[in-house]
């Protein structure tokens, strides 16, 4: 199963920093890649969500909380279009493309 992954309060402030491109690259062999630089994450890999969760949570120098979506959860979600009528950029599309 694809999931999308997301860490709480990650690299805000001076707070719980980290270089999530350095963990998504430790994680590769989950098909792990990242998108941006608060700790989110696509795993395109069939791996179980207990599995992605300790591996993720090794890889962190603090504890923070892990939240693992189903991608097709997200993609059902984003074809609801919630935002109808906000500014979108090119990152929109860039998620989608990772998901498929």
């Amino acid at each position: 199963m694809r999931w999308v992954v997301f860490l709480r309060g990650v690299n805000v402030g001076k707070a719980n920093r980290c270089q999530p491109a350095v963990i998504a690259s430790q994680l590769s062999r989950f098909g792990v890649i990242n998108i941006g630089a608060v700790g989110t994450f696509v795993v395109r890999e069939d791996v179980s969500e207990s599995a992605l969760r300790a591996a993720i949570a090794k890889k962190l120098p603090f504890k923070c909380e892990i939240m693992i979506c189903p991608a097709r959860d997200i993609i059902k979600l984003a074809a609801k279009n919630p935002f109808t009528g906000q500014p979108s950029g090119d990152k929109d599309n860039a998620i989608r493309e990772c998901l498929s």
